[in-house]
């Protein structure tokens, strides 16, 4: 009889242990299914065409294979100056700068004509907006590099602002320096 229990048992125990397998691949099997579900229900919403989040994917795969082709802090530099040029107030703003050196350079011709003494203002107004210009092409240069030569407008700014820079700030900083040595300093 005690035989007869201990195979019941393991019967039992045997029969329970398939029951339990059994619900436990159902259990997964249904899991598949929802994962699938969900998975095919997401790739539906992507396919009918979330334009948001395909830019923003498209803007990180952008970002992702700048900087592995750019390694370390480099990278990072050329992608925010890439941005910044991207930006639909960049153009504007230079612009606007670009009518304020204008506007100054026809006050100082004008006070020229009246006036002998003008100041140091202008100079160091002329100085003021040559650093600006360096800094907007060293931007134009770092975002498209070697290729920034093959547009026009870039390489006539870049001969202007080279001129400029020499003429406002080379110049002055040579002839400094020889004032100096020809009064023995």
């Amino acid at each position: 009889s005690e035989v007869v229990q201990e195979r019941r048992a393991e019967e039992r125990g045997l029969v329970e242990g398939e029951v339990k397998i059994d619900e436990a691949e159902s259990l997964n099997a249904r899991e598949e299914e929802k994962a699938e579900e969900s998975s095919h229900r997401f790739s539906m919403k992507r396919r009918k065409g979330n334009t948001k989040l395909e830019k923003l994917m498209q803007q990180c795969r952008q970002s992702i294979a700048l900087e592995t082709l750019q390694p370390g802090c480099w990278g990072a530099v050329v992608k925010r100056c890439k941005m910044l040029l991207a930006h639909h107030s960049f153009e504007y703003i230079m612009g606007f700068i670009i009518f304020c050196n204008a506007v100054c350079v026809g006050m100082e011709t004008q006070w020229s004509l009246e006036s002998d003494k003008l100041g140091q203002w202008p100079e160091e107004l002329d100085i003021l907006f040559v650093l600006i210009y360096i800094l907007e092409l060293s931007i134009r240069l770092v975002a498209n590099g070697k290729a920034s030569f093959l547009d026009g407008w870039f390489v006539f700014d870049f001969v202007l602002v080279l001129i400029s820079a020499i003429s406002n700030i080379v110049v002055p900083i040579l002839s400094a320096t020889l004032d100096k040595e020809a009064l023995g300093e």
